[in-house]
Order: structure tokens, then sequence, then C-alpha cells
């Protein structure tokens, strides 16, 4: 089995945020972090977990990401070399709630 698409997640994990830190405007009183990557094993296409706080900024930040994702695209392209490059969508990270919803719990 190949580790090439666990490779391009770490690479695209790193990339995106450097992107994002450098050229993202996330909606006022929000901030959005890349969690992480997870790509298809074809490598077309590419699934980036965001985390957003607040939480009730959750709607406007993913629609923010999802209208700067060909210019996201577009750096990415011109500065990683691939024969094809995944397409990206953007997913909401909702590990974050289940280990507060857990930590909770074993509070109780």
């Amino acid at each position: 089995m190949s580790h090439r698409p666990d490779q391009v997640a770490s690479l695209l994990e790193h990339r995106v945020s450097e992107i994002l830190a450098r050229d993202f405007e996330a909606p006022e009183g929000s901030m959005v972090t890349v969690m992480r990557a997870e790509i298809s094993p074809d490598l077309k296409t590419a699934k980036i977990f965001v985390s957003v706080l607040p939480e009730n900024r959750t709607g406007s930040a993913l629609e923010a990401l999802r209208k700067q994702t060909r210019d996201v695209q577009r750096q990415l392209n011109s500065a990683l070399s691939m024969k094809f490059f995944p397409r990206i969508t953007w997913e909401l990270d909702v590990t974050t709630r289940k280990y507060a919803a857990v930590d909770a719990a074993l509070k109780k």
C-alpha cells in the first residue's frame, strides 16, 4: 500500500495553513484553524478539515472559505509540483466537540 496519500495530505495541511494565515480574512470575531487534511487514494480530491471559534461563526467562516477555494487552489498549484492536483473541499472538524463532550461526561 502506498504512503503517497498520507504524504500529500500532510503537505496540503501545512501549505493550506500557511496560505490561510497569510491571505485569508476570517469573518470578524472568528478564528479558523486547519486541523487535518484527508486525500482520496487516487489523489484527485482533498478534504481540508477546519475548526472555527467561536462555534456560532461556523457558517459564515465556511462560506468565506468556500469563496476563497479558487484562490487557495491557485496558490497551491503554483507552489507545488504535482502531475494532478487534488480538488479541495472544506469540512468542519467535529473531533474537538466530541473530545469536549467525552471530557464533560467523564467529569460528571
